[in-house]
């Protein structure tokens, strides 16, 4: 990376705090650090705004371990593997990826573009051939945009999700917007498999595992103590999980906090279940998703 060139779009390069290279980003609109390791978003506000992404206190910044935070990159599977061995949610988010271009863009957003392919990937892992991309602008909003190509000469199937972990006061004073009359199946212990409908808003009052499919739409989070909401859009997506482990899954985890779970709350943009992909030689699936925040009066 060219650190002088970084610097002229308002990016510097973090090496001291983690085992890896963090990119700090910030503009008169916002402010993010994104890692090299996973591509991961670690952090993203609006200027002069609290944080919009939440991160474990317990997060372990290791290389071949996961952060737990911010919007880790699940690619090309969702959920456990199906493979014995291999890693939950696939093995880009403990890749390292590669800083591909930084440019600025209108609002004074700051635009960067990561890349990873099968040869950056461990091969006891990765038996595919492929080239993702992903661009992450940095503004008033925040936008991920994950681009994945078939690079190699079967059909692939791709599931993907950005799995954002969002800051909120209390998970039990929050309210979810948008998927109302959506079929959803439940994962969580005591409902796991069960196939449902959601009845008006999602609130959050014990463990919640939902996948929502069909759910091209976006959602909004209502934070009544932040006094804010959180509008979350998307492209290229027509499945939506809700996440949130509640007590006895926190305090299982150990890169989670006993508590945590009461500021936290996972709403991912995926290709999951139906809406997993088939991918042919060549071709490309693209996936985008925008984060607002309103502030009330």
């Amino acid at each position: 990376m060219d650190e002088k060139l970084l610097k002229s779009f308002g990016i510097t390069v973090d090496r001291d705090s983690c085992p890896f290279p963090v990119l700090n980003v910030k503009n008169s609109a916002g402010s993010a650090r994104i890692s090299l390791y996973g591509g991961h978003v670690l952090t993203y506000a609006p200027a002069g705004e609290r944080p919009v992404l939440w991160m474990s206190s317990k997060s372990r910044y290791e290389i071949g371990k996961a952060i737990r935070g911010g919007v880790p990159v699940c690619w090309p599977w969702f959920g456990p593997a199906a493979q014995p061995g291999l890693p939950a949610h696939g093995f880009a988010r403990t890749a390292m990826w590669e800083f591909s271009t930084a440019r600025k863009l209108a609002g004074d957003a700051t635009q960067i573009v990561l890349s990873l392919d099968d040869s950056q990937c461990d091969p006891a892992l990765c038996t595919i051939k492929f080239h993702l991309e992903l661009s992450v602008t940095v503004g008033k909003i925040l936008e991920l945009e994950l681009r994945a190509v078939n690079t190699g000469k079967s059909t692939e199937k791709y599931q993907a999700a950005l799995h954002t972990y969002f800051d909120v006061s209390e998970a039990e004073k929050i309210s979810i917007h948008g998927l109302d009359k959506l079929h959803y199946t439940d994962k969580a212990p005591g409902f796991a498999g069960n196939q449902a409908i959601q009845n008006g808003d999602l609130e959050i009052d014990r463990e919640i595992d939902r996948v929502f499919c069909p759910a091209p739409g976006g959602v909004t989070i209502s934070d009544p103590v932040f006094r804010r909401s959180i509008r979350v859009e998307k492209c290229g997506s027509r499945s939506t999980v809700v996440w949130n482990p509640w007590i006895a899954k926190s305090q299982a985890m150990p890169d989670f906090g006993d508590n945590e779970y009461h500021r936290m709350l996972c709403v991912e943009c995926a290709n999951v279940f139906e809406d997993t992909r088939t991918v042919q030689p060549g071709e490309m699936t693209v996936m985008t998703q925008k984060i607002s925040v309103e502030k009330w009066d």
